[in-house]
Order: structure tokens, then C-alpha cells, then sequence
């Protein structure tokens, strides 16, 4: 019996420490799920979004753009470990330095959205953004399986609506308090290929097709049925549009 306590000691120790390491020492590219020594990417939906991305030749981003926001001046330590980076808003011209915080086993805590609470492998399972928080489940390729959205009190968002006979006014409506849940599926190479959101009892579903590059990396995205309007939970870096198009270079 002590024999098997040792073992399974030994085993969680020798698993805790893989996930460390591997959350610890992954670059940018191998967070973003890319393949190879990739220079830059440039994504583009079907109207005028756009996102630049530029990395250096260790795999680390050093700056990314859209049409409102420019990232740079980013400041990493000897394990890949993003320290600080810069943060411009275009229609402002305010700069701004945002500091990363980490936990003591290296994990982060804090970022761009909010405060992060982690797992063992530094999977952030718990969120908090302004407008309340998400709570996340993994598997274990420590991919993303389900989101979990608690938007909390006193949180509206802001509604064009249309009558009968076309007459249109503004009004703010209340977001619930739980709402909603995402459940995702992935393919052999990483992508996300079906998301299903479950949000005040309506259950809407998504599936997306991609074309791959030389490298396995995707250069189109189409969706069949992508959420209305970016969906409610729309993140600042992502598009979310029916096709959406990657350049990709690469060092070599």
C-alpha cells in the first residue's frame, strides 16, 4: 500500500511539473496554436477588419495591430515569460504600459481582459472582466471544452430596435446574470471546428471548416452559421465573420 502512495505521489509530482514547464516555456506562436517559424500573420475577415501580427525568430509577438489598437514594445524574460508590452488606442493617441502580474509558480494572473485564476497546468479557469466573469473547463490537451459566462449585476448592453411600422429608438436592456454557456469540439490539428452556445435557453450552433497551408496552419475559416452580431462576449482580437482569410510568412 505505501508502495502505490509513493507511485502515485511521484506520478502527480512528474505531471504538475510537465504542465508547468510546458505552460511556462511555450511561445506565442505555440499558444496560437501556429506551426513553424512564422514572421507575420494577417488575418482579414469579408469587410475591413483586419489583424497584424509580427513575431520574432524565437516564436515571441512583438506586435500586433487592428484597426483601433496597436500592441508593441513587448518585454519578455529569459523563459518566454511576457513581462510588459505597450498599448495604444489609434482614435485617442494615449499610450499606455500594461504590466504582467504572475503567481509563485510562474502562472498569470493578470493580462489584457482581467485577473485569471489557474489550474495546475496554468489554464486559466477562472476570468474576471468588467462585466463579470468566465469560468472555464479544459481537457486534456488543455484545450478550451466550455465556457461558463456570469455577467453579475448592473450590466446593459445597448439595443437599435424597430417597430411595425420602421420607427426606430435606442434603449438599453439588462444582461442576465448567467449567460451564457459555449461548448467546443476540435480537429486533429487544433482548430476549433463546432461551437455550440447555449444562451437564456436557446441553443445556437456553429460549424467551422478551414483550408491549411504547407505547414498545417490555416489560411481560410468558414463558418456555416456564425454567431449574430460577434455574439454577446465578442473578444477585441478575434473576428468572427462567415469567411475569414490568413496571410501567413514564415523566416524559412
Amino acid at each position: 500500500m505505501k508502495i502505490k502512495i509513493i507511485l502515485c505521489v511521484i506520478l502527480q509530482i512528474c505531471f504538475l511539473t510537465n504542465c508547468h514547464l510546458q505552460s511556462m516555456y511555450k511561445t506565442t506562436i505555440e499558444n496560437r496554436n501556429l506551426k513553424g517559424n512564422v514572421k507575420s500573420v494577417v488575418i482579414r475577415n469579408t469587410v475591413t477588419d483586419f489583424i497584424k501580427l509580427s513575431f520574432d525568430t524565437k516564436g515571441l509577438l512583438i506586435q500586433q495591430e487592428t484597426p483601433y489598437l496597436l500592441f508593441n514594445n513587448y518585454i519578455y524574460d529569459e523563459n518566454n515569460k511576457l513581462l510588459s508590452y505597450t498599448f495604444l488606442v489609434k482614435s485617442l493617441n494615449e499610450l499606455e504600459t500594461r504590466k504582467m502580474d504572475y503567481d509563485e509558480n510562474g502562472f498569470l494572473i493578470s493580462g489584457f481582459y482581467g485577473d485569471c485564476e489557474n489550474d495546475s497546468c496554468g489554464n486559466c479557469i477562472n476570468e474576471k472582466r468588467t462585466y463579470g466573469e468566465i469560468k472555464r473547463i479544459y481537457n486534456e490537451k488543455n484545450q478550451v471544452v466550455e465556457d461558463w459566462v456570469y455577467y453579475g449585476e448592473n450590466h446593459f448592453y445597448h439595443m437599435t430596435l424597430v417597430d411595425e411600422n420602421g420607427k426606430e429608438w435606442e434603449e438599453d436592456r439588462p444582461i442576465p446574470k448567467e449567460s451564457p454557456h459555449i461548448h467546443y469540439q476540435y480537429n486533429e490539428l487544433g482548430d476549433i471546428t463546432f461551437r455550440q452556445w447555449t444562451d437564456e435557453n436557446k441553443v445556437f450552433t456553429d460549424t467551422i471548416t478551414y483550408k491549411y497551408d504547407e505547414r498545417g496552419n490555416w489560411i481560410e475559416r468558414n463558418q456555416t452559421n456564425p454567431f449574430e452580431n460577434g455574439a454577446t462576449i465578442r473578444e477585441i482580437l478575434e473576428i468572427y465573420d462567415h469567411c475569414v482569410k490568413r496571410d501567413i510568412t514564415y523566416y524559412n
